[in-house]
């Protein structure tokens, strides 16, 4: 945690650094973080992997299967949020953004490549997420059902929990820039 309050100048490179840790560190609280998103039954919640982050491009990347309800839910609204917490330097972070769906090209491939063969086999079962099991059910390495999910970072809502203070800054890039400021918590 914080000895004292960063400057609100630092904090979307702090945000940024914060989460390519996370990317990168398998433990980190961080590297598994629950999104949200809309559908035709409201709001639902779920825990993904968090692959790939880009500062400059604004970026948070995870994998899900073409057949899940979070795939038909975002094609229908890209809109998501992200819920990053950690509880031992209680620190949360919310970004909010606009999901890009690629199912084809460079970067999808190169993150299919990225993913160890246990991975890849979730994509190649014969049942879509969710759906019942049946005996006998075998699963290959096929990418057919891959998709990658690139979140545009639109703001964020960084939150440090403190004995003594809470501090809260809202982040919206704007006019090709962070703009960031203090709010109540």
């Amino acid at each position: 945690m914080h000895a004292e309050r960063p400057a609100i100048s630092a904090l979307p490179d702090l945000c940024w650094q914060r989460l390519e840790q996370a990317a990168a560190t398998r433990d980190d609280p961080w590297h598994t973080p629950a999104i949200a998103n809309l559908n035709g039954d409201g709001p639902q919640m779920r825990t993904v992997v968090l692959r790939a982050v880009s500062a400059t491009g604004r970026t948070l990347i995870c994998h899900t299967d073409t057949r899940s309800s979070k795939a038909r839910a975002l094609t229908a609204d890209p809109r998501m949020c992200w819920l990053f917490y950690d509880p031992q330097t209680r620190l949360q972070l919310r970004a909010n953004g606009s999901a890009e769906l690629l199912r084809d090209g460079e970067f999808a491939e190169q993150q299919w490549h990225s993913l160890h063969a246990g991975s890849q086999v979730l994509y190649g079962q014969h049942g879509a997420p969710g759906m019942p099991l049946t005996e006998g059910q075998s699963a290959g390495r096929e990418r057919q059902h891959f998709l990658t999910v690139r979140c545009h970072i639109e703001q964020m809502d960084w939150l440090q929990l403190g004995r003594q203070a809470h501090w809260r800054a809202a982040l919206h890039w704007q006019a090709g820039q962070w703009q960031a400021q203090w709010v109540n918590p």
